[in-house]
């Protein structure tokens, strides 16, 4: 397998250990380029925490990196590799460069008849993490006899060695199969709940502590019963004496209150012969009706109401169409 390919010529960008591909160190490096750009190595390169970087393998399917469920190491960053000289100790070694950098080498070879051989280049690095910046100064032109480091690197073989010491258990020649070899097993987790109904406001209330099921429970059967006891009776519903709402205390009933009355026409079973019998209704009794009442009494009288109006709303109604 071959990680990466010859980097031909570079495009500018949009946007703005031993053998091992090496980064440049901030400060300030100096060194000799021993190929042109066009046999540089462009490839592009993951991370990983626990083997640190190493080269993709250009098969998204089967890439330790590009499979990762780290979200970091899933990403891939494009870089450059060229061999290069340090003319301080004659140390040939390989340098991974961002695009950044590239394309300032690039620039430099357009102004040079194509070349970055022909002189040493001082390389500066500042800042860290996205904040890194780059620049590139060119030294005297000074030719040497490139002839002499030929055979001492490859390009392909430092790429290769990385990415064998992250990996040494993937099968370069049948990714498929070592993948699914190294592929761990998956944990166990244990059984999903299954999902449950939204709770009502009652039903949270429940689970506060012990008893209160049984008080919810019984208060509604109470409220059933006595709302099927008023629907059987005869008697007009504001007979049958409802608890204020909100447990609000009886307000004794003032000579005010009493002097504003709504005639409600009763309903039709309680009705006599061709006649229509009113019962009389103190804006006292109205208010003291529950909601689910006024809402009946409503729609015997045939008033226009909506289910989203309060009680005090429904009240006023009353006492506007039936005021006396």
């Amino acid at each position: 397998m071959q990680f990466g390919r010859k980097a031909g010529k570079i495009e500018p960008s949009r946007s703005g250990g031993g053998d091992w591909p090496r980064g440049l160190r901030a400060g300030e490096t100096r060194v000799r380029f021993l190929a042109e750009i066009p046999d540089w190595q462009e490839y592009w390169e993951h991370y990983d925490p626990t083997v640190n970087f190493f080269p993709c393998t250009g098969d998204k399917k089967t890439c330790p990196g590009c499979t990762s469920s780290i979200e970091r190491t899933a990403k891939a960053t494009k870089r450059y590799l060229a061999p290069v000289l340090d003319p301080h100790t004659g140390r040939v070694w390989g340098l991974k460069m961002a695009t950044d950098l590239a394309n300032r080498l690039s620039l430099r070879a357009d102004r040079n008849n194509g070349t970055v051989t022909n002189r040493d280049y001082t390389l500066i690095r500042t800042g860290s993490g996205l904040e890194t910046e780059y620049d590139v100064e060119q030294e005297e032109k000074v030719a040497i006899d490139l002839g002499v480091y030929e055979g001492s690197f490859d390009l392909q073989d430092m790429l290769a060695s990385q990415f064998a010491a992250a990996w040494p258990d993937f099968d370069i020649e049948n990714p498929n199969g070592a993948k699914a070899q190294e592929q761990p097993e998956p944990r166990k987790r244990a059984p999903r709940k299954q999902a449950q109904p939204a709770q009502s406001a009652q039903e949270a209330e429940v689970d506060k502590g012990p008893g209160i099921r049984e008080q919810i429970q019984e208060s509604a059967r109470k409220a059933q019963a006595e709302r099927e006891r008023v629907e059987q009776s005869d008697d007009p519903p504001s007979e049958a004496a409802p608890e204020p709402e909100s447990g609000e205390p009886e307000q004794p009933s003032t000579k005010k209150e009493q002097s504003q009355q709504a005639q409600i026409p009763q309903d039709q079973g309680a009705q006599s012969q061709g006649d229509e019998e009113m019962v009389e209704l103190t804006e006292e009794d109205l208010r003291k009706m529950p909601r689910t009442e006024l809402i009946k009494l409503a729609r015997r009288a045939d008033l226009g109401i909506t289910l989203t109006m309060s009680r005090e709303q429904i009240v006023d109604l009353f006492l506007e169409q039936f005021a006396v």
